[in-house]
């Protein structure tokens, strides 16, 4: 298990790089009047994490690890959708004038290095950290991890999606999304609510 972790960092490793290379690429979305910064100390920050979305099932990820922002819910509906859910059940409401989401996408599949041209399946971990603001930044700090190589007859490895509400009126003015196991990071300003 140990010897496919390692064997697979340098693959993961490339694939970061390659997503830092395109990232400057994304729509460039109106900020918000920045806070004025009064406290430089550091505070510990309780993410509203936002189940009950997956991937659509036609959206291809360009990578294996993606940090995407949603300020609309137009943007939000060209990756997530909601999956059916029982009638009893309340579905997770999203607030888009009050609130913007950050989304980590990670896929499960990514280039064979031997062979450029196929995939592999990949399974992986995604472990959230504890966030912090510290000078009208918040940080949420997380790990990717490479899980053990496929089983034979193991169902095929499933995407995953960490998604975030974040108050468009807290008081910070920078959002870091932190891979604290590789170089895929991301900083994300705080967008204006579209009118």
């Amino acid at each position: 298990m140990i010897l496919f972790r390692r064997s697979l960092l340098p693959l993961l490793f490339s694939v970061f790089s390659l997503y830092a290379c395109g990232s400057g690429q994304q729509k460039k979305a109106k900020t918000r009047t920045p806070v004025v910064c009064t406290d430089s100390s550091k505070h510990s920050f309780t993410l509203d994490t936002v189940k009950g979305y997956e991937l659509k099932p036609g959206k291809e990820l360009t990578l294996l690890l993606n940090i995407e922002s949603f300020n609309t819910k137009e943007e939000f509906d060209q990756y997530l959708m909601r999956p059916p859910i029982p009638a009893d059940s309340t579905p997770p409401s999203l607030n888009f004038k009050d609130n913007w989401l950050v989304a980590i996408l990670v896929d499960n599949r990514t280039p064979n290095p031997s062979y450029p041209n196929e995939w592999i399946d990949i399974s992986t971990k995604l472990t959230i950290d504890s966030a912090y603001t510290e000078n009208c930044k918040l940080t949420i700090p997380f790990y990717l991890l490479a899980d053990e190589g496929p089983v034979f007859g193991a169902p095929a490895p499933q995407k995953r999606v960490m998604l975030f509400s974040i108050p468009r009126s807290a008081q910070f003015n920078q959002v870091f999304v932190q891979n604290k196991g590789g170089s895929l990071s991301r900083s994300l300003d705080v967008p204006a609510a579209e009118e």
